[in-house]
């Protein structure tokens, strides 16, 4: 009887996923609050979808906005919580595994997925990137392994030594449309990891070049958009009958590539992307090593040869388009980390004597001995553990919120930083439009902050929550309205994150 039958991969997939997640996403009901600032941010937009706020037009914000929708289904499910994200995560990872056991499946044999699924399910959840949890990139891993997963199935199935040579061969038509969705939704999640699906596509594409199938070319090019246009029309719906078609249009497509992007000549696009994928490494030193490890051991059998090169030719065109603009955060590198697979794949398949032999000797041990590894390097590797044990109280938008709420109908403006989770805590609904500050330069949007400091001038907001790094000496930062307005009357710090927060009251309402 083998030990991991098909029928209970989806079982383990979900176990694996479910465990991993609760204590490496902070979204999970361990931790009672998501301290990063994009989550927040996302959240914030989803309560508003649901409360009947569009957005762009009433929130401003600059991701995708199925992103956003499905945060507003988060919200739905668990109002007031991150536990619906939580519960979505579990959902997308477990997908991701499924596609993570059928690529190992391509080159090693089912039981394989025992190791192989933790392994690289702990690379990605531990790795910096990750950055617990709730991230664009997060909810586009299983889409990227879904269409990784069909581009190397076709060339393992088609064995040829060369691309020219599979000229026989054709991508089934549907298989253009399916992705041609899959690429649409990415598209209105992150437009940025769409360097993937634009070499998929070419991919897919090549055997009708080579034979000079001109109609079949022609056809499946317009299948592939096609399904990208399916997965667009219901944006064009909802916008449109918003009247809020321009709105989304500029903050999100205009918004990213004009003004949040650096003006940088070709030259320093290079060094910049260079830069990037040096940083990446250093910061994600396990992740990294195992796409490395994957990119030198991953060899498959001489008549699958061209699994190699697809897996090379993906892996560039993803990472380029993430840091070609110019910007980095330690994030964009999430949706580089399903690489990692071929590392781990690449490690069984050198080893795979070694750990035969192991698995012979100790039988049923060996099993007990991945789990209580897979529990521990879990643990010991997570992201959140600086947070392990901190309650509610604990944290300063809680602390904040107690204070906030114990007047009346009050309001409050997030001001100077990105969404730190404190509308929510307070349960407040944001005043303005620009609900806080993005990372976009003034200079490019200087609306945005003409808008903040008008609600402070006329004192519209009951509080106000700043922030700085944790060794600066606070001071003003260039916004005498702040100053002259009101009176900071409580402090709280998050050590994890090196910040400090600040919580102003109106001064003519100073409780104290």
């Amino acid at each position: 009887m083998k030990l991991l039958k098909e029928h209970r991969v989806y079982l383990y997939a979900f176990l694996l996923s479910a465990f991993l997640l609760t204590f490496c996403s902070q979204a999970s009901f361990v931790f009672p609050c998501h301290s990063r600032v994009d989550q927040n941010c996302f959240l914030t937009v989803g309560r508003g979808i649901v409360e009947g706020l569009v957005p762009y037009r009433d929130l401003f914000e600059q991701k995708g906005p199925l992103l956003y929708f499905l945060h507003a289904l988060a919200w739905l499910i668990t109002p007031d919580s991150f536990t619906g994200v939580y519960l979505l995560e579990i959902l997308f990872f477990s997908v991701a595994l499924l596609y993570v056991h059928k690529i190992s499946n391509l080159y090693l044999p089912s039981r394989a997925s025992i190791l192989i699924l933790p392994a690289t399910a702990l690379l990605i959840t531990t790795s910096n990137c990750f950055l617990r949890g709730d991230n664009a990139e997060e909810f586009c891993i299983p889409l990227l392994l879904a269409s990784l997963y069909s581009i190397l199935r076709f060339y393992h199935t088609v064995s040829g030594t060369s691309f020219r040579s599979c000229q026989h061969a054709a991508m089934p038509a549907s298989s253009f449309f399916i992705h041609g969705i899959v690429a649409g939704c990415v598209l209105w999640i992150k437009f940025t990891m769409l360097g993937f699906w634009a070499a998929w596509a070419v991919l897919a594409l090549l055997p009708d070049l080579f034979a000079k199938r001109v109609k079949s070319l022609f056809s499946n090019c317009l299948l592939f958009l096609s399904g990208m246009a399916v997965s667009t029309v219901p944006w064009i719906v909802y916008f449109g009958f918003h009247g809020a078609i321009s709105d989304w249009l500029y903050a999100y497509l205009y918004s990213n590539i004009f003004l949040y992007s650096k003006s940088l000549g070709l030259f320093g696009r290079i060094w910049h992307l260079a830069g990037s994928i040096g940083v990446a490494a250093i910061w994600n030193p396990l992740l990294v090593g195992s796409i490395a490890i994957g990119i030198l051991w991953f060899r498959p059998p001489l008549a699958q040869a061209l699994d190699r090169k697809v897996m090379l030719i993906t892996l560039i065109a993803l990472t380029i388009p993430l840091y070609i603009g110019g910007t980095n955060y330690d994030y964009y590198f999430l949706i580089v980390s399903p690489f990692a697979l071929f590392g781990v794949i690449g490690a069984v398949q050198r080893y795979s004597a070694k750990i035969t032999a192991y698995k012979l000797r100790y039988g049923r041990q060996a099993y007990c001995i991945l789990c209580l590894s897979t529990l521990a390097l879990t643990l010991v590797l997570s992201n959140c553990l600086p947070y392990y044990g901190m309650k509610k109280e604990d944290y300063p938008q809680y602390q904040f919120a107690e204070i906030i709420t114990h007047k009346p109908d009050s309001t409050m403006l997030n001001y100077g930083f990105l969404d730190g989770g404190f509308y929510k805590a307070a349960d407040k609904d944001p005043l303005t439009k620009y609900f806080c500050r993005l990372n976009i330069p003034q200079d490019k949007l200087p609306e945005m902050e003409a808008s903040h400091r008008r609600l402070l001038r006329e004192g519209i907001p009951d509080f106000v929550v700043t922030r700085s790094r944790y060794n600066d000496s606070w001071k003003d930062s260039g916004c005498p309205e702040l100053f002259q307005n009101y009176v900071l009357i409580a402090e709280g710090e998050n050590l994890p994150d090196f910040y400090k927060y600040y919580l102003f009251q109106r001064k003519e309402t100073n409780l104290q």
